[in-house]
């Protein structure tokens, strides 16, 4: 109250101005200092006034924001016992869990991400290995099939050989009859002329003498006796062949003539002691059951028994067959025309170095063929002459193979064809025999008996590539 009664003016607020008055009205005011002094008391109150409602409003303000932050007080006090409470039960972590927490997140995710890769890649190779084990299992399936398809047709082979070498052991004991038969009266005419003095008839029919080392000529005669075919039945085949109606003479003085003497005489000194048969006859029977008998191509030989250590040696110390100057002469005269391997339309260069190497070794094979179809026998043509009519005269029913690999290819042969490589393979069969020592040689009446049998079978190569023969014609 004491400073509202104060009359020192309030520096906060302007002193008013006083108003001036004009000289007539101050001469009129008898007190002219108190109207003043009244206008300023007057102005002061005013300012006093509103100095107090501005502090009321400050007042309230105050106790407004005073309010206002006890609230925010109450609420952050609430909210830091939440805080504790959710930290202290576990709801709320630490920045450094959480780093962590963040770390071992994105480590499992790496790792998730890594098992999701091997994932596709094990389906990957498990895809792979299942379609490989199906396409193994496919060709086993097929492998097995085809193994089977081969066990077949050598089955059917094995029989068509078995009917073979049934009725050939039959015919060749036939023959062994005939012959022992024919022996038996030769014996029987030799003791008669060598007990009688006096030449006397008989009326049995007379059978000429017949030397030890012609034997092999009359065995080839045998199948012509008076029970066997008749002529008009018979097939053509070569003239030497029908050795009881001819007598080839042949000349002793030519040069083919001494290089196949001297084949026999280095056989013959590189194993003197090897055991030789003991006459011409008896080889000339292995000859035709060897040639009749073996799976190979006819007239190679094979033994079944194992080498024994002298034959072993004995092979080591012979010269190899082509080395030989017969043999080269052979190849060029006889062997090569009768195979004209350079006009084979199915053999390549290498082919037919291989086949004319299989044909001297003995090692080439020639089996029949038999198609699962009818069609089929008749789809290739032939190797060697490229006969390719479809004509059952014509049907390539045999096929040949350089060596005894199952899985060797194989080449299929015409009728002409198989006769021609038939041919060679029993001469050359015939020279592999005199070669390794197995052929009699021990004179000269024998040596001109080998040449003999060379001759005919270089003739029957001769009449093979003609494709025909003689019959005889009585």
């Amino acid at each position: 109250d004491s400073d509202y009664l104060n009359t020192i003016p309030d520096p906060r607020t302007p002193s008013p101005n006083p108003q001036r008055t004009s000289p007539a009205e101050d001469s009129q005011d008898p007190h002219p200092d108190l109207s003043i002094e009244v206008a300023m008391l007057s102005t002061k109150l005013i300012n006093a006034i509103n100095y107090q409602t501005n502090l009321d409003d400050s007042l309230q303000h105050s106790r407004h924001e005073l309010e206002a932050a006890r609230q925010r007080i109450a609420q952050l006090e609430q909210e830091t016992q939440q805080h504790k409470f959710m930290i202290s039960s576990g709801a709320l972590v630490n920045k450094a869990e959480v780093d962590t927490l963040r770390q071992e997140l994105t480590e499992s995710q790496k790792q998730r991400d890594i098992a999701e890769k091997g994932r596709k890649e094990m389906e990957v190779e498990l895809e792979t290995l299942t379609s490989a084990l199906f396409e193994e299992a496919n060709t086993m399936v097929a492998a097995a099939r085809k193994d089977t398809e081969a066990v077949e047709r050598k089955n059917a082979q094995l029989r068509a050989q078995l009917n073979d070498t049934e009725l050939l052991l039959a015919s060749q004991q036939e023959q062994l009859q005939d012959l022992k038969s024919v022996m038996e009266k030769l014996t029987e005419d030799r003791d008669r002329d060598e007990t009688d003095t006096i030449p006397r008839s008989s009326t049995a029919p007379s059978t000429p003498g017949v030397d030890s080392n012609k034997m092999s000529t009359m065995f080839d005669s045998l199948p012509f006796s008076p029970n066997a075919t008749p002529f008009s039945d018979v097939p053509p085949d070569q003239p030497l062949r029908f050795s009881h109606l001819i007598v080839p003479i042949m000349r002793n003085d030519v040069v083919a003539y001494g290089d196949f003497a001297d084949l026999l005489k280095s056989a013959r000194a590189a194993a003197p002691n090897h055991s030789r048969n003991s006459s011409g006859i008896s080889s000339s029977m292995f000859v035709a059951s060897a040639s009749s008998s073996s799976p190979n191509i006819p007239g190679s030989f094979s033994s079944g028994a194992a080498a024994s250590p002298r034959e072993t040696s004995f092979q080591s110390s012979v010269p190899p067959l082509k080395d030989s100057k017969f043999y080269k002469r052979c190849l060029v005269e006889d062997v090569e025309p009768t195979l004209r391997l350079d006009l084979a339309p199915g053999l390549s260069w290498l082919a037919r170095r291989t086949v004319i190497g299989a044909v001297t070794g003995g090692t080439l094979i020639v089996e029949p063929f038999i198609p699962q179809s009818r069609f089929y026998r008749n789809a290739y043509a032939c190797a060697l002459c490229g006969e390719s009519r479809r004509t059952e005269a014509h049907a390539r029913r045999h096929r040949f193979r350089t060596s005894e690999d199952e899985n060797a290819q194989r080449y299929p042969l015409c009728e002409f064809c198989l006769g021609r490589v038939r041919a060679t393979g029993d001469f050359l069969g015939f020279l592999r025999m005199v070669r390794d020592g197995l052929w009699r040689a021990s004179t000269e009446e024998d040596i001109k008996t080998a040449w003999e049998e060379s001759v005919r079978l270089r003739e029957k190569m001769f009449w093979s590539r003609l494709g025909g023969g003689v019959v005889p014609a009585i």
